[in-house]
């Protein structure tokens, strides 16, 4: 039986696997041109981000390097 990586327990399984989906879906919302994923994607990355920084994991700096990419994507589909 798999078990729930949750936040709480296990933050860095959390965090890879969210983090992962997020740059899955920035790719998908990028391809699409849908901001309501790509907003989703930069949540994911972001929490991904946050998660690895405050624990001072060396995970940080591989989901640093995605914010502004999915940040930068969501701003271009929201332009009209």
């Amino acid at each position: 039986m798999a078990k729930e990586q949750t936040q709480e327990h296990m933050p860095f399984d959390w965090a890879e696997s969210t983090g992962n989906q997020g740059v899955a879906l920035r790719l998908l919302a990028e391809r699409r041109g849908d901001l309501a994923t790509a907003g989703q994607a930069l949540a994911q990355i972001t929490a991904a981000f946050e998660t690895f920084l405050e624990e001072h994991h060396m995970s940080a700096t591989d989901y640093e390097a995605q914010v502004p990419i999915a940040r930068a994507l969501v701003e271009r589909l929201r332009k009209p």
